[in-house]
């Protein structure tokens, strides 16, 4: 909490100064980002794929973080269904799936 409280002590004070204006900007347009997202969660995919195409990853490596992705939710919605324990039972399950290269 205190290292939120310092973010917004500068953040405060760099609003203050006119060298400020291209950062509320660029806060100003994530936040719109992010309002659309909450409205239209596809957009957020959009954004993800984009980013993972700008660091150079290829379209079948895209496919595959998101149906890994995928795989994974469905897991973990299996296991809360069925009562495990989501802590200590989710970390061992967790490792066996990854240790034997199932997600």
């Amino acid at each position: 909490m205190l290292l939120i409280s310092k973010l917004f002590f500068v953040l405060f004070n760099l609003y203050l100064q006119k060298k400020a204006e291209p950062i509320k900007q660029w806060l100003a347009k994530v936040g719109q980002e992010r309002v659309q997202e909450i409205a239209e969660p596809s957009t957020a995919i959009d954004r993800a794929r984009n980013t993972y195409k700008k660091l150079g990853h290829s379209d079948k490596w895209i496919q595959q973080k998101f149906s890994g992705q995928e795989t994974g939710n469905k897991l973990t919605d299996y296991w809360k269904d069925h009562e495990i324990n989501e802590s200590e039972e989710f970390a061992v399950l967790t490792n066996l799936f990854i240790k034997n290269g199932v997600v």
